[in-house]
């Protein structure tokens, strides 16, 4: 999935991918946002710039730990807003 992903999204395209899971969806997406955000020179003072909508909590909280380690070494902020209903 990232190889016939990765090239569109950092050229500015749209993807729509499905793969079974373990197969790096989440870096698919993820390294070409950062890459983007990166080379644009995009700072937390210009606002957001990725919003990442999951389907449930766990993935929500998943995706933000992959999400923390990319941006281990960057400028760029993240956070995590879990909404719902009990």
């Amino acid at each position: 999935i990232q190889a016939r992903s990765i090239p569109p999204l950092l050229e500015g395209k749209d993807v729509l991918g499905a793969a079974r899971t373990g197969s790096g969806k989440t870096l698919a997406f993820l390294v070409p946002a950062v890459e983007l955000l990166y080379h644009g020179r995009f700072a937390p003072r210009n606002g957001t710039g990725v919003v990442v909508i999951c389907p449930t909590r766990e993935l929500a909280i998943q995706t933000h730990a992959v999400a923390s380690d990319l941006l281990k070494y960057h400028s760029q902020t993240l956070g995590l807003v879990i909404g719902g209903v009990s």
